[in-house]
């Protein structure tokens, strides 16, 4: 039978250092799992990966730096060496930034466009083990060692508030409509609401929590240092169900939509046991009971550390391996435009104060601006202009003679405290 592509492809880390791609192809009567690439770019275990809109894929390590890769050249784009500790998590808010924690204490926040470190948070006072992005952008959770939990205004740059935790948390995630969001201290499940501050529900999942993934809003799926995977109803403050999942511990989790009904959710599990699998959830009962049925399984032969789910549909049809960019004696110019965030979803509004429509690579309209190529829609392109700097400051773009250009280039001094490397 013929295998057809869905457009899913789950790529998985691993402690032997190798990034592992799967494709989820149709055989006619089922699914299967085929591996479509294989990197070995780090010299230590993969941490987190994280994948944008449009063509990034990103992977944290213990050896302190982030690799970018580009999924529609299927190509190693370059390496982030800003950290100096183990990178803990990588995340992107749309195709406008990502945000990097690592063990040295800070956070990063990255324009993708140039891969600049544009501004360093620092507040934790110590590692800091999970950043989680609001879904609108603005505001972003963190958690570290120093047992607190840190709220930072994205759009000022800054840190909102502080929650000192009892225990150190190992991560943070938001529900997908930024109502809730889910704090995880060893066994417990703490779930906020947002309009209060305060925890709504704890879950006592008995064993130390290791991944957890909001379904819907209502429900959560929680795995840990055990086989089992556990369905949990925030609404009705139930477990709905436990199922054997794997044969170690289960490490990540990630929800999709399922392929068979918009409506469904599959779960996509990872295990120290090697095993990646795919499963179909049903819920039973208005959501006093819970159904997996396995849709997909694979045996990467490797400790799975963390997972991230590609939708190809979104990112190019591309199916060549990854190429490691070291390899090539040229690299090529990347002539495709990409699009920007659209209005209001800027991370940084504070490059644009006086503005609050700008963002940071592009204003919307700018008749001076006539190198740029801009589409009818109101979304913004990521392609720089053939003449100029790129940001003239914290301000608007401004209309300048190239003398004046380029004496404020030789001129103007950057922070001490932002450093950018990449290394091909």
């Amino acid at each position: 039978m013929e295998e057809i592509e869905t457009g899913y492809e789950v790529v998985v880390g691993t402690y032997e250092e190798t990034l592992l791609g799967y494709k989820l192809v149709s055989n006619g009567s089922g699914y299967d799992l085929k591996q479509s690439f294989t990197s070995h770019g780090h010299a230590g275990c993969i941490k987190s990966v994280a994948v944008s809109p449009n063509k990034y894929l990103v992977s944290g390590s213990t050896d302190e730096t982030i690799h970018i890769y580009n999924l529609n050249a299927r190509t190693e784009h370059g390496s982030l060496l800003q950290h100096s500790g183990t990178i803990t998590s990588v995340s992107f808010f749309t195709n406008s930034h990502m945000l990097s924690s690592s063990e040295d204490g800070t956070i990063c926040i990255w324009r993708p466009s140039t891969w600049e470190c544009v501004k360093i948070l620092k507040g934790h006072k110590g590692a800091v083990n999970c950043v989680a992005i609001h879904p609108c952008g603005k505001l972003a959770l963190s958690v570290g060692k120093d047992r607190t939990l840190r709220t930072w205004d994205l759009a000022q740059g800054k840190a909102a508030f502080v929650i000192n935790l009892k225990v150190a948390a190992d991560f943070v995630q938001w529900s997908p409509s930024g109502d809730l969001y889910v704090v995880a201290q060893l066994t417990t499940l703490d779930i906020y609401k947002v309009e209060t501050g305060q925890v709504f529900c704890t879950y006592d999942f008995k064993l130390v929590i290791n991944t957890a993934v909001f379904i819907s809003d209502s429900l959560l799926a929680v795995g840990g240092e055990c086989c089992d995977l556990h369905i949990y109803s925030i609404s009705k403050q139930h477990c709905l169900g436990t199922f054997k999942a794997h044969d170690s511990r289960v490490k990540a989790l990630s929800r999709v939509t399922s392929l068979d009904s918009d409506n469904e959710s599959w779960l996509v599990s990872a295990s120290s046991d090697g095993h990646l699998k795919t499963w179909k959830v049903e819920i039973e009962n208005d959501q006093m009971a819970a159904r997996l049925s396995l849709v997909a399984d694979v045996n990467t032969a490797s400790r799975l550390t963390c997972l991230t789910v590609i939708n190809r549909k979104s990112v190019g049809n591309g199916v060549k391996p990854l190429k490691d960019a070291r390899k090539r004696s040229k690299r090529r110019a990347d002539t495709r435009i990409e699009t920007g965030p659209e209005k209001g979803s800027t991370l940084l509004e504070m490059e644009s104060k006086k503005s609050p429509e700008l963002t940071e690579t592009e204003p919307k309209k700018s008749p001076e601006l006539t190198e740029t190529e801009y589409k009818k829609s109101p979304e913004l392109t990521e392609t720089e202009p053939k003449k100029g700097p790129k940001v003239l400051g914290h301000g608007t773009k401004r209309k300048m003679s190239a003398k004046v250009m380029e004496k404020q280039q030789k001129t103007r001094k950057q922070p001490k405290d932002i450093k950018f490397k990449v290394k091909f």
